[in-house]
């Protein structure tokens, strides 16, 4: 927009554009000073007739002035302007080119960015408040909203049934607070109809709502409010109470701009109260519980906090504990175990009844059962460690199987030597009949013999009462044996191994690797379908790990049985011992060989599709473990 000025000031010419700028035609803009298409005074303060002066002059001392200025056109309204002028020479006279360019438009997109920037910055206050100092931040958010809207009330009401108290509230310096009390929602149809139907009511003027909400102008009036706004607040797809704003002295139309402000605030407010709540509920639960519970931090397994059944369990005060790893405190909870618990939390959200050792600040070692969950603790990432301590259970469990184990085992014996015997013949000739009789009595004798067999096993290894005979091997001629030992039983069952060894010499027990191996193919032959591949392979890990891996396409485990399956007497159905002829001791009898190597064992498994379990040794010219760090609770 071009306009040319003499030197007192007064235009010369202007082009079209400037007669639709200004909503003007070129003979009256050739009459008028550019003060006089300005208000009085600018937003600086100044008045526009000797500010204008100011921006001539410097654009004649100059040659070239750039500044904004605030035009006013005819008709009264004013708009923002960027103006550009430039002196230059015609014919010995001096003249002013002056170009103007409309910025609403940008000053608008300015102020809008602005608003959002400032919203930003409130909103994130806000939860910073309830996420740093819960119980402050509903009188922090209300007294942030109501200075940025510039209300001079602002109460906060909750929901209880069909009513509605007042339970928070800011009001200007000036008024006095509103004294708590409670709203019937029958009372005022007009207003909770749209309330409880998350329905936003905006009231520009009190005085003129409609005959139908009389009651609603009456309660509004006696209050002195003239206009409001009130947004309902959900949570959980409920409407769990609503924010009221108001302004006393005017009335006002809400702009979209600040009902959206007070609604997301409310939105705050209403999650903020929920968290705040649950958050109350854990701490109370927390502290009673019976249970011994630890929380640590997810990143560096440090306590943030522990109850006091985990304090009488470990034997250590508050303060040794805060801010303290279990590696620190020397618990000696094993940290590869504890890892893979985690790792399955991570997949899962949670992990059930993890059995661990724990050891307490006396040197007493307790076996606990862990169970552990992801939280979020004021924002930060934590773990809930929940300890089961089992250690009398334990002890007892396995002085019952360690006699009962003894105690049948020469009955047994007796027992299967009397009933093959009656088997030969040499006792006489039984009928058909007795046969089957005998035949089954027989079955169920062998197969209790080979229980009280496996516990015994397995208890010899818990208690370090068979040590591992190791010798050099090659692990191609183990897999090999292992499938040969195991095709009778995969061709009976119409399963097909496939064997895929490599030629690698590990420092082994030969004939407790051979145990574990034909134990794992065992379990995949027998939940495995007609016609259905295992395979059995070998790789080289970095670290110098062998990893060995049984891969099967039956049924699948459930993810829930996938670290249970190790324990003693657990089986993924309890049907399976009498179907499929198990005790349920294999798979920790297996553990418990790997262990004794400085090994892993675990399972990869999806339902209807199949299982993997792994077992990973390291490769050593001797006996030597693995040197594991030490990685906390952890």
């Amino acid at each position: 927009i071009a306009v040319l000025l003499q030197e007192e000031g007064i235009p010369l010419d202007c082009n079209r554009a400037a007669e639709k700028l200004f909503n003007a035609p070129r003979q009256l803009l050739l009459k008028t000073h550019p003060k006089d298409l300005s208000p009085p005074t600018q937003p600086n303060g100044q008045a526009s007739s000797v500010l204008a002066k100011q921006h001539i002059a410097l654009a004649y001392e100059q040659g070239n002035h750039r500044f904004e200025w605030v035009h006013r056109r005819i008709d009264g309204t004013d708009f923002p302007a960027e103006v550009h002028l430039t002196v230059f020479e015609v014919e010995g006279r001096k003249l002013v080119q002056g170009v103007v360019q409309d910025l609403t438009e940008r000053k608008q997109a300015e102020a809008c960015l602005q608003r959002r920037s400032q919203e930003d910055s409130l909103l994130s206050g806000i939860s910073r408040q309830f996420i740093d100092r819960a119980e402050t931040a509903i009188d922090f958010a209300l007294e942030a909203i109501a200075q940025f809207i510039q209300v001079e009330r602002i109460c906060l009401f909750e929901r209880t049934e069909q009513l509605f108290c007042v339970s928070d509230q800011w009001y200007d310096s000036s008024l006095q607070p509103v004294l708590p009390f409670k709203v019937a929602t029958e009372d005022f149809p007009w207003f909770f109809d749209q309330i409880l139907d998350n329905i936003t009511v905006q009231i520009p003027c009190v005085a003129e709502l409609p005959p139908e909400a009389n009651a609603e102008k009456a309660n509004f009036q006696s209050f002195q409010l003239r206009s409001v706004v009130c947004v309902p607040m959900v949570h959980a797809g409920k409407v769990v109470g609503y924010l009221c704003a108001a302004v006393i002295h005017t009335v006002r139309n809400w702009t979209q701009e600040d009902v959206s402000l007070l609604q997301r605030v409310g939105e705050l407010i209403a999650i903020g109260k929920a968290r705040h709540q649950a958050e109350e509920k854990f701490i109370k639960a927390f502290r009673a519980s019976p249970s011994p519970i630890a929380i640590t931090t997810l990143s560096e397994s440090r306590f943030v906090d522990v109850n006091s059944s985990f304090l009488r369990m470990s034997g250590y005060s508050l303060e040794e504990v805060i801010d303290h790893t279990a590696a620190e405190l020397n618990m000696r909870i094993d940290p590869d175990a504890y890892y893979r618990t985690l790792r399955q939390a991570l997949d899962t959200g949670s992990v059930q009844n993890h059995e661990l050792e724990f050891r307490t600040k006396s040197g007493a070692v307790k076996t606990v059962l862990l169970s552990i969950e992801l939280i979020d603790l004021s924002g930060q990432q934590c773990i809930l460690n929940i300890v089961n301590d089992i250690t009398e259970r334990k002890r007892l469990e396995n002085e019952l199987i360690s006699l009962v184990s003894h105690e049948l085992r020469t009955p047994m014996t007796s027992l299967l030597g009397a009933l093959d015997l009656l088997g030969s013949g040499q006792l006489g000739t039984l009928t058909p009949q007795g046969q089957q009789v005998l035949s089954i009595a027989t079955k169920n004798t062998e197969r209790l013999t080979r229980l009280v067999n496996d516990i015994l096993d397995l208890e010899r290894m818990r208690s370090g009462k068979i040590a591992m005979q190791k010798v050099t091997c090659n692990i191609a001629d183990l897999i090999t044996q292992a499938t040969q030992t195991m095709q009778p039983m995969a061709d009976k069952a119409e399963v097909m191994l496939i064997p895929e060894p490599i030629a690698v010499t590990c420092f082994v027990d030969i004939d407790r690797l051979l145990q574990t191996l034909t134990n794992l193919l065992s379990n995949a032959i027998k939940f495995s379908s007609p016609h259905g591949k295992i395979w059995i392979s070998a790789k080289l890990e970095p670290e110098n790990l062998l990893h060995l891996a049984i891969q099967d396409q039956g049924r699948g485990i459930p993810p829930d049985k996938l670290q249970v399956i190790f324990d003693r007497f657990q089986q993924v159905d309890a049907s399976d011992s009498r179907q499929k002829g198990g005790t349920g001791l294999g798979l920790a009898i297996c553990r418990n060989i790997v262990e004794q190597h400085d090994g892993k064992i675990w399972v990869e498994s999806s339902l209807g599709v199949g299982s993997t379990f792994h077992v990973t040794l390291p490769i050593a010219s001797g006996a030597a473990s693995l040197d594991l760090p030490d990685r906390g609770l952890v």
